[in-house]
């Protein structure tokens, strides 16, 4: 019997542990062993029973347990929810579409993906193939956020380079202001240079277009047009001030005086007389030095020196200044006097004022014109009408002159031509 119990007790375990208390000892201890034999087997069997009914509980139990830790909070609740959270609770990884920044890791979405950065703009992009969720240089040739735009002014292209910035147009592409040629001063007869600015052009390097400086035309010439200097001379009105057209069509530096010449307007004194000289009679000369002695201006000593050159009536003798003075606008009629307002006078000082290389005229009362030489476009521009080969024709019979090859005579009385 004391085998069966203890078979029973090890079936049981810790569930029979009290298992002898629930044994009773007999009544009269006259059967102690059946007694405890019987009731320590019936119980311990039933004591079995409830520990194999309990145990066979516990497992399933446990077992269900098991089931429900699965289904509810195993594997598979973990996957599902954690998948579910990841793409719609705030926490897409780079590179995962987007609709905005708030279901980011990164907390960043451009180009509608998630961006590790907050910028990725101009010529970079964060949804390119092989760097989704990166940023990234765009190939060349797009421009997915416009950025670039071609402009005239610069030298910028509309697409990208490829390494992060706008392509630049090639080199000897025209950008800027386009080309102009100023004549300075605008003038009517010669200028004192022509101004050619030329069309800038992009050197292929920077998207920045520089201008470009203006600078006086090559050869001494001046502007044909608002697009081109001119390309040689014919005659003198085409070169700038200080030059004049020589042999082969080419603007000269003027001769100065005391130089072998050929002409009164190769000269920079304009008198040609063997040799460039400041005169060669006193109408080559100025009202305050109006007598040509030995090719020197000196101031006048008598009224036939201011007359005949026609810088007045009367020789300021008394005064010492030996300055030739005139009373009426019809006395200034030489050409060379110092300065002009467009209208031939008798300045309220008494000297005549005029231009250089300018004379009055007989058919326009009281207008300069320039004098029979100078350079002349039409002949309009010239006191005796006629313009031949760029240069101002010779005076009429009585026309105003300064001297006498001024006159086609070649005689000049008195400031007038002669016979």
């Amino acid at each position: 019997m004391s085998g069966r119990v203890t078979g029973v007790v090890f079936l049981c375990g810790l569930a029979c542990t009290g298992l002898k208390s629930r044994v009773p000892l007999g009544d009269a201890g006259t059967s102690p062993d059946a007694s405890v034999g019987d009731g320590g087997a019936d119980g311990g069997l039933d004591g079995g029973d409830g520990g194999v009914a309990e145990h066979e509980d516990g497992g399933d139990g446990g077992l269900a347990n098991a089931d429900g830790g699965a289904d509810g909070g195993g594997a598979d609740g973990g996957m599902d929810g954690g998948m579910d959270g990841g793409l719609d609770g705030g926490a897409r990884p780079h590179g995962a579409g987007c609709d905005g920044g708030g279901e980011c890791q990164s907390g960043f979405c451009i180009d509608d993906v998630c961006c590790s950065i907050g910028d990725c703009s101009g010529c970079r992009a964060c949804n390119l193939d092989g760097s989704v969720g990166n940023c990234a240089f765009v190939p060349s040739g797009v421009d997915p956020h416009g950025s670039c735009t071609l402009d005239a002014g610069s030298c910028s292209d509309d697409s990208c380079n490829g390494i992060g910035n706008c392509r630049v147009l090639d080199a000897g592409t025209p950008c800027g202001n386009p080309l102009s040629c100023v004549n300075n001063p605008p003038c009517d007869g010669q200028c004192m240079s022509g101004l050619l600015t030329p069309q800038p052009l992009c050197d292929g390097f920077s998207p920045t277009c520089i201008p470009t400086s203006a600078w006086p035309c090559d050869g001494g010439l001046i502007c044909e047009s608002a697009l081109a200097c001119w390309g040689g001379c014919d005659t003198t009105s085409q070169c700038s001030a200080g030059n004049y057209c020589a042999d082969g069509g080419v603007c000269a530096p003027k001769i100065s005086n005391g130089d072998a010449c050929t002409s009164d307007i190769s000269c920079d004194s304009g008198v040609c007389d063997g040799g460039c000289v400041e005169c060669g009679q006193g109408s080559d000369c100025t009202p305050t030095m109006a007598k040509c002695d030995s090719g020197v201006c000196v101031p006048c000593g008598v009224l036939v020196d201011c007359g005949s050159a026609g810088f007045g009536s009367s020789c300021d003798v008394s005064s010492g200044s030996g300055m030739c003075r005139c009373s009426l606008s019809a006395e200034c009629r030489n050409p060379r006097a110092p300065s002009c307002m467009g209208v031939c006078t008798c300045g309220t000082s008494g000297v005549c004022s005029r231009a250089e290389g300018r004379t009055c005229t007989s058919v326009d009362a009281g207008v300069c014109r320039f004098a029979p030489g100078w350079p002349c476009q039409q002949g309009a521009d010239c006191a005796g009408g006629e313009c031949d080969g760029g240069v101002c024709g010779k005076l009429k019979l009585e026309q105003p002159c300064g001297q006498n090859s001024d006159c086609k005579s070649n005689n000049c009385t008195v400031a007038i031509c002669g016979p």
